[in-house]
Parts: structure tokens; sequence; C-alpha cells
């Protein structure tokens, strides 16, 4: 995909410039070879005026590789009052573990984080909507992530329904956290051959059908280890943690539109964005929406429409 082609498509969602003069809440952006989505995110990033922003880009698996890998780079120009500090690797680590040890990075110097993959291309109101959650759950250890994507794309409509609902799941496409919940991350998902952890997560999901997708899920990654996010998810289960997913889908995947990514695996894919709107209406009680969770695993394997 061109350049022209990239801004084309989602030119529409890039925001108008905040009027309060920054982001407080620092940013991470992970970028790699598409300097065609890197640049829209950036721009989408650019208008936030984040105060700290993190960029964590990876090294060219290839001699091939080596200009685009540049050229994404040269993406960030940073034109606005900002700290920015530019992690470059000059080998390819691998999408697990230069995300994982950058977010490793990131929660040793901060607290907290909104964090972009270079092809989720978020609606402006994500911004707002997660330094919201995060002050308000800041204190509250049942909640260990907030997510941008709605998988089907709005839950429970009508004025009075809840701006966010809570889940077991949540997607890696725009998402943030605190510290305190980081901390439990492990990359290598030791405790899933623990004999008491498939008992324990059938326990805390409440149904077969999600705790089969997400046991099978959870063996090809413990054997194969190349993501971090399922390993991310499965910490969040040990705890029983919970992920604030809002009324409205707040980011938009770009990456199976063209160009070197990989097709689109799922129907959620490059699904349109709402904006979120202000103030939020919370919901009664922090407690799981199982009726969503049993939706947004059939909506991933193309069992619901």
């Amino acid at each position: 995909m061109r350049h022209t082609e990239a801004k084309a498509a989602v030119s529409f969602m890039i925001p108008h410039k905040l009027e309060n003069g920054g982001l407080d809440t620092p940013v991470v952006l992970l970028i790699f070879n598409r300097p065609d989505f890197a640049e829209v995110v950036f721009r989408a990033i650019a208008q936030a005026k984040p105060k700290r922003l993190y960029v964590f880009a990876d090294g060219p698996r290839t001699p091939e590789e080596v200009a685009v890998c540049a050229e994404t780079r040269a993406v960030i120009k940073v034109d606005w009052p900002c700290d920015l500090t530019m992690d470059v690797s000059e080998v390819n680590l691998g999408c697990r573990a230069r995300s994982a040890s950058g977010f490793d990075r990131v929660f040793a110097e901060t607290e907290t984080a909104i964090l972009l993959d270079d092809d989720c291309v978020p609606d402006p109101t994500f911004f707002r909507f997660c330094e919201e959650m995060l002050d308000r759950y800041r204190g509250d250890g049942r909640v260990m992530s907030i997510t941008g994507a709605n998988y089907l794309g709005r839950w429970r409509r009508g004025w009075r329904s809840p701006s966010y609902h809570f889940s077991n799941f949540g997607s890696p496409w725009g998402w943030a956290t605190w510290r305190r919940a980081w901390e439990h991350f492990d990359v290598t998902m030791q405790a899933w051959k623990h004999p008491t952890t498939k008992p324990w997560l059938q326990e805390v999901l409440g149904n077969d059908e999600m705790y089969q997708f997400q046991a099978m899920r959870f063996d090809v990654v413990y054997g194969n280890r190349h993501s971090w996010d399922v390993a991310w998810l499965f910490t969040k289960l040990l705890d029983a943690g919970l992920t604030i997913v809002p009324a409205v889908n707040l980011i938009r995947n770009i990456g199976c539109l063209g160009g070197n990514s990989l097709p689109a695996t799922h129907a959620v894919a490059n699904m349109p964005t709402s904006p979120m709107a202000f103030p939020l209406r919370h919901p009664a009680a922090v407690t799981v929406d199982r009726a969503y969770d049993l939706r947004h695993v059939r909506r991933i394997v193309g069992g619901f429409k």
C-alpha cells in the first residue's frame, strides 16, 4: 500500500487538536517495517500531543529490510513539547521479545501508559477514555487493563447504558494499564502447566465454550511462544483480572488493508470506530459481563455475525 492510499483509508479518523494542551499519560508506539501504517498512527498520537512518548522499533530480519525499517523510523517527527524515548534494536528481536522488553522498560519508568501497535488507529476519544479509566481504577486491583477495541462494534445500546463494561478478555489493539498489573506478567506462561491452573481458569471463565477456546490458544502459544498478547491475557486470567471494554469500538486495525501486512485473521479487523460520549456513564458494579464475553469469543471464531 502506498502512503496516499493508507492516508486516504483512515484520514477521516485523524483527530482535531486537543484543547487541554497535551496528554499527561505516556504513550507507547511499536513500529517495525510498515512506514505507511506507522505514519497514520503516529499522526493520531501527534494530535493528542502526549508529554511523554516511547517508540520501540524492531530491527530488520534480512538485509532487504534495512531500508524499509529505516523509513519507518523516519516517520517519527515530534514537533510538540514531548519527552521522546526512541528505543531502536539493530537486530531483529521478534514481536514477542521486542514488545515485552519495551513494556518492561516503560513500566520500570512510569506508573501508567497507553500502548499502540503501528496498525491500530485510535479514535480521538480513545486517549481521554484511557486517561479517565486509568485514574478511576488506579487503586482497584480487580481491574488490570483497559482496551479501546470492542469486537462487537457496539454493546448495549441506549442512552442510559454504561459507557463501558468489564470483561475477562480484552484486545491488544490499543490498550492501557498500570505498573501494578504489568508486574505480574510472565511471557513464558510457566503456570499453564501447573495442575491447578486449568481448573482455576474454568472457574474464572464460568463457561466451557470460552474455556476451550482460550485453552487451545494457550497450548499453542506455550509451545511456540510467538506472541506477548496471549501471555498477557493468561496473566490476567490467573488473577481473575478484569479488562475495561468501551461500549463502542475506539480502535481500527488497518493491518489488513494491504502492503506487507498479513491478511485479516477474522472479521473484527478493519472495523470502523465510533466516538466515546462524555461524561462517562459508569457501571453499577465491577463485575464481568459474561454475555459480552461469550459473544466476543464467538465473534473471533466466526460463529456470531
